[in-house]
């Protein structure tokens, strides 16, 4: 530890306290200080938990609990407030603002002293700082939090040592700081440490022993002290890489197998840089602070990280020194303790003594924050109103809102609210709602004979019930004031009958009689309201039909899914099991098919056929009930589309799409299936006018395709020279974002390139030594994908090497492209301005590829190279 300069303090005090705090305070106005005047006595009350009076100074109220002595006082003394007792009656004495407690947390830049109204709160103390004992930290205060902050480097520390900057103290930081020795690791050392041989004491080559610095990881050593991880272990000895297990503190870690990226997290006291090393997730800058969350009882805590200033409040059975450190808000002798309903005081989520909240209902004038807190269920401001019949709260054994029931409240209105009729207005009181009079509400009312029927009305009574005429019954015979039952003999059309005793309840008609449906008539056929004979249009199964206007003797063939005896009754001659049975031959619109034959579970249909889904057509498009003709907008894949509206007759597919032919693709790259970026090579010079045959090179791209392509990383260009003799391949080219726009080219330039248009990169590994070769293959790959490849040669032992003559094998497509003039030899015939060009050249693009590369390309005198700014062809 470094202390500040005595002149640095107030300095650093004043910028710090516009700082954030970084510990949470408590309101201590819940503890058990009166309400009075400023800075004076008050008297308590018989609570020992709250109080109000006046005073001022330091004197004794009056007016409070009677008293021989201070000990008769309820309540207890704390450093801020001690109970008095002045004419026999009990108050309090306030300790002057600024007085210190008697408890106080060490090296947390905070001190607690009395706020002159008998309460302890938390103030910054820049004085009270962290001492972690580092002679190369500074120990400073900021903005009520401790830091250590590191030194700068080279202060002095201990007898011989300097700082490092970092909060450590080394030996050395340069030689000059040794005299005679060399600074090697940050120790003084003999000049021998650095002869390159184990010698003397050291324990590996220049390292270990009481003299050399430590040893890297794998060197030999006797103890931790020889290694710079510290560790050192195995047979034989070795210097070990630092781990989070080895008990000793290393690598990245801030303490001991803790903190840097250990999974094990330091504790209070030990080292750290950030606070993600800490357990509490509090760093000083140098050793971790106490934390509410670290699983230890420290700083301003009364229990284990709960109470006190800084952390939140302990459950029942954890410390405490103040009501407020508490979660229930009780600490007797120094323990927090569940608020009871019955304990004489507010606490808990009471709003009053022992009442509401969690406890029983107040009653009225009692303090209350919501109407379930008072018995009247009616909290009027922060007091409890009496119950009445216009306070909008249904209490006092009203049914409703302000009615109903043995009270003096009018009558319920109708909706929710009621027991029984006397509760309602209407006088009914139907499942717990007041509704109007009606013939379903189980009362005898609106003139009815009897409950819920008879009279103008309500439907005529069963047999039994009371009556006054006929038109009272169900069966409209009134004997003796009661309704006789309705029966399919009486003579009389009642109960539902469609004829007199027959239809309905009773058996069907006979042909001419009335009906309502054909069951009402014994030959299940209606029209009209009469019976009628059957026939194969009268949608009802009857005669002799086996389905529905269908089979039997005289009514068309039954389609799937329709009754029948035998083959011949159905339209697919398939009868089993007593139904016909559905075919997709049938000529007929039936079981699944939603249209005559076709969709369902039979083939899709045509297009214009009728559909309900997709797949109920052959072009799997279904609007508006009809099969679509197959479009390249329709989102489905079908017609000629190779992939879902791309390929085939429509546009190109996006790279990655699926494709049959190299024109399905916006690419025009077709490879296993899928739509592939393409890039050709479409032009190139291995030699020029410029550069003595030795770098005046270029290779030019070229994308065909109708969308743009991304040279990532993936994209490489290779060249293998076959002038002279057999060589390896390099690379000339690796993609960095580039993007070739359709139908655009893009140029690498050798080392000596300066013609126009300027080249758009620079060719990889292009020197003196390594320009294009005259005789050789070029090839562009994406990833282990060869994407294009050229080989040319300008004689017969050159072209031979390519062929075969190598035992490395070099990338063309189809036979090799004569690159004369360019011959190899450097001469003035051979470095003229010639290239090579795709076909068919110019402004017509460079897209031919026929996977033959002599046929692909066309001598081209002078060279035409062409960049990213270059008109796009065609």
């Amino acid at each position: 530890m470094r202390p500040l300069a005595p002149w640095l303090v107030p300095a650093l005090t004043l910028s710090l306290f516009a700082g954030c705090e970084i510990f949470a305070s408590i309101d201590r106005s819940v503890l058990d200080a009166g309400k009075g005047g400023s800075g004076g006595a008050t008297t308590a009350t018989s609570s020992s938990r709250s109080g109000s009076g006046s005073g001022s100074g330091g004197g004794a109220g009056t007016g409070g609990t009677a008293c021989v002595q201070p000990l008769d006082c309820p309540g207890f003394d704390t450093d801020c407030r001690k109970r008095t007792c002045v004419a026999g009656q009990c108050g309090a004495h306030f300790q002057p603002e600024g007085t210190a407690t008697s408890v106080q947390v060490a090296s947390d830049c905070q001190k607690t002293v009395c706020d002159g109204a008998g309460r302890p709160h938390q103030i910054d103390d820049p004085t009270d700082v962290l001492d972690d004992h580092n002679p190369c930290t500074d120990d400073i205060c900021m903005g009520g939090t401790p830091r250590n902050v590191a030194s700068k480097a080279n202060t002095l520390c201990g007898s011989n040592g300097v700082c490092d900057g970092q909060g450590s103290c080394v030996g050395c930081l340069v030689a000059a700081q040794c005299g005679a020795l060399s600074c090697a690791s940050n120790r003084c050392v003999p000049a021998t440490c650095t002869d390159q041989v184990k010698d003397g004491a050291e324990t590996s080559v220049d390292c270990g022993g009481p003299l050399c610095g430590p040893c890297n990881d794998g060197k030999s050593c006797l103890h931790g002290a020889d290694c710079a991880s510290g560790a050192c272990s195995g047979t034989p000895r070795a210097c070990q890489a630092p781990s989070c297990t080895d008990g000793v503190r290393n690598g990245a870690e801030t303490d001991v197998d803790c903190g840097g990226g250990c999974p094990t997290l330091c504790g209070p006291s030990q080292g750290c840089k950030l606070d993600t090393d800490c357990l509490g997730n509090a760093c000083s800058g140098s050793i971790c602070l106490p934390a509410c969350n670290d699983g230890v009882k420290n700083g301003s805590e009364t229990g284990l990280d709960c109470g006190g200033h800084a952390c939140a409040p302990c459950s029942n059975g954890g410390g405490c020194v103040f009501d407020a450190d508490c979660f229930d808000g009780v600490c007797t002798s120094g323990v927090c303790l569940p608020a009871t309903c019955s304990d004489g005081v507010r606490d808990g989520s009471e709003t009053d003594v022992d009442c509401g909240g969690a406890c029983v209902p107040c009653t009225p004038g009692k303090t209350c924050a919501a109407g379930a807190d008072c018995v009247s269920r009616v909290c009027a401001g922060t007091l409890c109103a009496t119950a009445s019949c216009s306070d909008h709260v249904q209490n006092q054994g009203e049914t409703g809102v302000d009615c109903g029931g043995a009270t003096s409240c009018p009558r319920c209105a109708n909706g929710p609210g009621c027991a029984a009729g006397s509760d309602c207005a209407s006088t009914v009181c139907l499942a717990g709602k007041c509704v109007d009079p009606s013939c379903m509400d189980g009362v005898k009312d609106l003139a009815e004979t009897d409950v819920d029927c008879g009279g103008p009305a309500c439907p005529g009574c069963p047999g039994g019930g009371v009556c006054k005429t006929g038109s009272d019954c169900v069966s409209t015979v009134c004997t003796g004031g009661h309704c006789t039952t309705a029966t399919c003999a009486d003579g009389i059309q009642n109960q539902g009958e469609t004829d007199v005793d027959c239809g309905g309840p009773c058996q069907p008609c006979a042909f001419g009689q009335g009906c309502l449906v054909p069951v009402d008539c014994v030959t299940v056929a209606c029209a009209a309201g009469n019976c009628v004979d059957p026939t194969c249009t009268d949608q009802t199964l009857n005669g002799q039909e086996t389905g529905v206007d269908c089979g039997g003797p005289t009514c068309p063939h039954c389609p799937g899914g329709q009754g029948c005896l035998i083959a011949s009754d159905c339209a697919s001659t398939v009868c089993k099991m007593g139904m016909c049975t559905a075919t997709c031959t049938d000529g007929v619109k039936d079981g699944m098919e939603t249209g005559v034959d076709c969709g369902g579970t039979c083939p899709g249909c045509a297009d214009g056929g009728t559909c309900s889904v997709a797949t109920d057509c052959l072009s799997q498009v279904c609007t508006a009930g009809a099969c679509a003709v197959p479009a390249c907008t329709d989102q489905v894949k079908n017609g000629s589309e190779t992939d879902i509206d791309c390929g085939g007759t429509c546009g190109g597919c996006a790279t990655g799409k699926k494709c049959l032919v190299n024109a399905d693709c916006a690419s025009r790259g077709c490879r296993g299936g899928k739509c592939a970026d393409v890039v050709l090579i479409s032009e190139i010079r291995t030699a020029g006018v410029n550069g003595d045959g030795y770098g005046d090179d270029f290779i030019e791209l070229y994308n065909p395709g109708n969308a743009p392509v991304t040279l990532t990383p993936m994209w490489q260009v290779q060249h293998q020279s076959a002038q002279g003799s057999c060589q390896g391949s390099q690379v000339k080219f690796t993609g960095a974002g580039q993007v070739i726009p359709p139908h655009h080219h893009f140029l690498i330039g050798g080392w000596e390139y300066v013609q126009m248009p300027p080249a758009d990169v620079a060719m990889l590994n292009s020197n003196v030594t390594n320009s294009l070769a005259d005789a050789g293959s070029v090839w562009v790959s994406f990833g282990s994908v060869t994407v294009d490849a050229v080989c040319f040669s300008y004689d017969t032992a050159t072209s031979g090497l390519i062929t075969g003559g190598c035992s490395v094998s070099y990338l063309c497509h189809g036979a090799q492209v004569n690159n004369l003039p360019h011959n190899g030899s450097g001469s003035a015939t051979s470095n003229v301005d010639a290239s090579f060009e795709r076909k068919p050249g110019g402004a017509l693009g460079n897209g031919q590829d026929t996977a033959d590369n002599k046929a692909d390309f066309l001598k081209n005198t002078p060279a035409t190279p062409q960049n990213l700014a270059s008109p796009p062809t065609p």
